[in-house]
């Protein structure tokens, strides 16, 4: 079940029971979901009741108006031409490469391509397309300068490996 939840005065959503925690889910929550007539206290959901404590002895729900809220929740648009990658494990296999090859600055730009990757995957799950766009737009980015500078690394590791035969060759043999 997919379920819309009020958090600091805007409508998120549609969205799995278990993305509901990132919205601050408590039982005073106002949530929907298909098949009810209006919004409710997430407190007064079934499927929803063991994800926080009961309310206190005495503790009574706050009044909510519903009557701003009466219609069906609006599903974000999806834009023209958006397909979600998630270049989570390639920005993993970068930033591994990156500390291999230079130590620090590929390693850097793979941890800047992993928290992009994670926003970018956070963003769609909860139907903010634009947002996810634009952070996975950047986790390519970073993937793609990753590789460049393991590729110049181990380029440099290479000629610097065969720079070295030569002297020793010369060295040796007299060459």
């Amino acid at each position: 079940m997919l379920y819309h939840i009020i958090y600091q005065g805007q409508q998120y959503g549609p969205m799995e029971k278990s993305a509901l925690r990132r919205y601050g889910l408590n039982a005073n929550s106002q949530v929907w979901h298909e098949g009810l007539p209006s919004w409710v206290f997430a407190s007064q959901v079934p499927d929803l009741a063991g994800m926080f404590p009961p309310p206190l002895p005495g503790e009574e729900p706050s009044a909510v108006d519903y009557t701003a809220n009466r219609h069906t929740p609006s599903t974000p648009e999806v834009p023209a031409g958006y397909r979600h990658v998630n270049w989570l494990a390639v920005s993993i296999i970068v930033t591994a490469v990156g500390f291999i090859t230079t130590c620090v600055v590929g390693g850097i730009v793979g941890i800047i391509a992993i928290v992009n990757a994670n926003k970018a995957n956070s963003m769609h799950e909860m139907g903010q397309y634009v947002e996810a766009q634009k952070a996975s737009a950047t986790a390519k980015s970073c993937v793609i300068i990753g590789f460049v500078i393991a590729a110049l690394a181990f380029m440099a590791i290479g000629c610097t490996q065969v720079i070295d035969e030569l002297y020793h060759m010369d060295y040796v043999y007299g060459i």
